[in-house]
């Protein structure tokens, strides 16, 4: 089982944008792209410490994430899909391997600040 926590506030994937023709995108400097960084490196050292090669998984796999901090009117599916596009190519090849996925939101608190805790495991 991968495990790890990712400090920082928990930002839902925003709609994508699209120019006339062009492929949908998502702005460089909008914030889904730091935390989707944060989330990235939190797994990759957590994988280097255990010495993984990527993806850590090539089957299918289940995923459980807690969410300390997220907006109250963010959508959890989009909170979700953020972090699965972040682990995509290192903790597995691509999301469509996850067949199991919960997810829950809490209250930041005295013993949990503004962040995830993820847990990925074979299914």
């Amino acid at each position: 089982m991968l495990t790890f926590t990712v400090l920082g506030k928990p930002i839902p994937l925003p709609r994508s944008r699209s120019a006339t023709g062009k492929r949908p995108y998502i702005p460089s400097g909008h914030p889904i792209q730091q935390w989707k960084a944060l989330i990235h490196w939190a797994c990759y050292g957590e994988m280097m410490r255990r010495e993984w090669g990527a993806p850590a998984y090539t089957g299918n796999v289940a995923m459980n994430v807690v969410l300390w901090g997220a907006r109250a009117n963010a959508d959890i599916d989009n909170l979700a899909k953020g972090i699965m596009d972040a682990l995509t190519g290192i903790a597995y090849g691509d999301d469509r391997q996850i067949v199991k996925l919960t997810i829950e939101r809490r209250k930041v608190d005295a013993a949990h600040p503004a962040g995830a805790y993820i847990e990925i495991e074979e299914a």
